[in-house]
């Protein structure tokens, strides 16, 4: 969104407009707001299957990645070009990983430099955020929190690991999956969007682009991650807007203007901007609920700290 601030993208382009190779039907109707608010119309775990079978008998015949993109993430890129959507672009609510790898291969060509770079000079220097990257330095491998080899996920072999502190993601700066942080530079993340973008009197991003990214972009779609058939796949830009979603991903007590992300190690931000209010969940998942999901307290836990707001 700081490109779209410089005038350098627009959220109404076409993904083709940057990125020629993403081809198939209706490929063309996929906008970069598509792949902000998850309405892209591929789903995730589609896309993984998808490529996985692809990577024998493919991956030797790509060309060679440029300079300045990892060689995986060219490699996932370049085989998920031609990969037939599932649904058609705005029509649902559907987490797409490869959306927001699109996203960062759109900063990079934008920018001409590396998603990676691009946040920490933009984002990370402004704020502060000393211990957030997106290429884990090696003198911090050993603060980076793992599961114990025998709990639920840890042994996953997926490109996107479902195992936290696996060594093969400190050096791949995935866009949707390859962010290492801490409390405080989180907390200090959300807390510049509760000030409208500023942070100590610098105006990190405008509050009208805060605004933008954090109102319900898709009123009336249903959440295909879900339960479709109920309209309230709410997303903001690059943002889970909670709304009236009944899961155990969301809290009761969640304001209306409440937005935030979860993450799949087990991790929550969230920013109420009714209660102002901040908060961060940070828990290793050890186990797995017997419907196959995982488990899950942090909506306890905003009950707890929401409830202790005292206006």
């Amino acid at each position: 969104m700081s490109l779209v601030e410089d005038g350098l993208i627009s959220t109404h382009n076409s993904v083709q407009d940057y990125i020629p190779d993403f081809l198939g039907t209706d490929k063309d109707k996929v906008r970069v707001w598509n792949l902000l608010t998850h309405t892209i119309g591929g789903h995730s775990m589609e896309e993984m299957d998808s490529l996985s079978s692809r990577l024998a008998d493919k991956v030797s015949s790509l060309p060679p990645a440029p300079d300045n993109q990892h060689p995986k993430i060219h490699e996932f890129l370049s085989l998920g070009y031609d990969v037939p959507l599932s649904r058609k672009p705005g029509t649902v609510v559907i987490y797409s990983n490869y959306g927001f790898e699109l996203l960062g291969e759109i900063v990079r060509i934008v920018s001409g430099v590396p998603l990676a770079t691009y946040f920490e000079e933009r984002i990370c220097k402004p704020l502060g955020m000393v211990d957030t990257h997106f290429i884990l330095p090696e003198e911090k491998e050993g603060r980076v929190v793992r599961r114990p080899g025998s709990a639920a996920y840890a042994d996953a072999k997926e490109i996107f690991c479902k195992g936290v502190g696996v060594e093969s993601q400190f050096r791949i700066p995935w866009a949707s999956a390859g962010a290492f942080s801490t409390t405080r530079d989180l907390v200090t993340f959300g807390q510049m969007f509760l000030n409208s973008g500023n942070h100590n009197g610098e105006q990190v991003l405008s509050k009208a682009t805060v605004d933008y990214m954090t109102r319900n972009q898709t009123p009336g779609l249903g959440d295909g991650d879900r339960d479709e058939s109920l309209l309230d796949g709410s997303r903001g830009i690059g943002w889970d807007i909670p709304g009236t979603k009944r899961d155990l991903m969301y809290a009761n007590l969640y304001s209306s203007n409440t937005y935030g992300h979860s993450g799949a190690g087990g991790s929550l931000l969230w920013i109420d901007p009714t209660y102002n209010l901040v908060g961060v969940f940070l828990s290793i998942e050890l186990t797995v609920r017997p419907d196959g999901q995982r488990s899950w307290a942090a909506d306890r836990f905003v009950n707890a700290v929401t409830a202790s707001v005292i206006n």
